[in-house]
């Protein structure tokens, strides 16, 4: 109880701080990300939306998964997102609202998944957790181990805003506004075609780690060979999808022919990553799900730091806008090369302290 008590108070505090940093810091944030003046006014509308909704967002789904309850944990994303999608499209294309409508519908989907949360954890009775108002004091041993496990995902995430930083001022000097417009259409597009491998993952992290504790290695196996096939198979089917449909879906997003037509080009490149990308990010969650925390930091740091920034730097300082798009796919490829190479290391190491047959795929 203790442990999902400080989980929930640690996790509205950063969100409290992250509000008031983020209002008071705005413009100069705005400004370090690569917003031109002329996207200023657009992208301050929505960022202070956001902002003041950061208390709305939640992360308990692995909580709940924890107390077995896969099912909801997966609605507590599906149905939030299904939300989101619907209020979009009323306030952007129906209420003429634009990046505010935008805002509004991600909050208000936020808002619906902090709903369920609270529903599940104090009001439904499915909880096994009967909080008392002593467990909400803080426990800083406690906290500090709640820290440290979140490492990897905070560090991916704040890898992944690093990255967009970096972006999007190669792409304001080579290619303004209009470059910038494209990335953050295509972004939010990657990350829809994302939330199949993040289900994937949160399938794969709590099997695997269930038959590494119960010794079950070649189980544990298994189970990176089979997702790393999902993935795979899904990250094939996913940019062919891109390849063919991608003027259609760009579309979707913009009424600007430029943008349009240059996003469609852009987003079959950018696809690629989709399959490297993928299968990467199943190794990393398999690698952290074994309890090999600092194994996994790395390889999550590989993908948006450590390869994707080196990439970038060289491809886009050698080939300008292009060289931009390119390094997506490229620094994709080489994470998954570098991460398949550790993850084979970790197979041998738990073989060789198991005493277990290789398994082969």
């Amino acid at each position: 109880m203790r442990l999902a008590a400080n989980t929930f108070l640690i996790f509205y505090t950063v969100a409290i701080l992250i509000t008031v940093l983020g209002l008071l810091f705005l413009e100069p944030l705005l400004y370090a990300a690569g917003v031109t003046d002329t996207l200023l006014p657009y992208a301050r509308s929505y960022m202070r939306i956001i902002l003041l909704g950061a208390v709305t967002s939640t992360g308990f789904s692995s909580l709940i998964r924890a107390e077995g309850d896969s099912r909801y944990a997966m609605l507590i994303w599906i149905i939030p997102m299904s939300v989101n999608t619907v209020l979009d499209v009323i306030f952007v294309f129906g209420m003429h609202m634009g990046v505010t409508g935008a805002a509004l519908g991600t909050v208000l989907g936020q808002a619906v998944s902090m709903g369920m949360s609270i529903w599940f954890f104090f009001l439904s009775g499915k909880s096994t957790l009967t909080f008392q108002r002593q467990d909400f004091r803080p426990d800083w041993k406690l906290a500090g181990e709640i820290l440290f496990t979140g490492i990897p995902a905070f560090l991916q995430t704040s890898g992944y805003s690093v990255s967009i930083i970096i972006v999007n001022q190669f792409l304001k000097y080579f290619g303004g506004d209009t470059a910038i417009s494209i990335y953050g259409i295509i972004s939010r597009i990657q990350t829809f075609f994302l939330f199949p491998v993040m289900g994937l993952i949160q399938g794969i992290q709590p099997a695997a780690g269930y038959n590494k504790g119960a010794g079950k290695t070649k189980r544990t196996q298994k189970i990176l060979w089979k997702g790393m096939k999902i993935a795979g198979f899904y990250g094939v089917a996913a940019w062919c999808f891109l390849l063919a449909a991608a003027p259609l879906i760009m579309r979707i997003f913009t009424k600007d022919q430029e943008v349009m037509v240059s996003g469609a080009s852009v987003l079959r490149i950018t696809g690629a990553s989709l399959f490297f990308g993928s299968i990467q990010q199943v190794q990393s969650a398999w690698v952290q799900a074994l309890g090999k925390k600092k194994t996994a930091l790395c390889l999550v740091l590989l993908g948006q730091l450590g390869c994707f920034l080196p990439v970038v730097s060289v491809m886009g300082a050698a080939w300008g806008l292009n060289g931009v798009w390119l390094a997506f796919p490229a620094s994709s490829a080489l994470a998954l090369l570098i991460s398949a190479a550790v993850t084979v290391h970790v197979q041998k190491q738990l073989q060789k302290r198991e005493g277990s047959v290789p398994f082969l795929p």
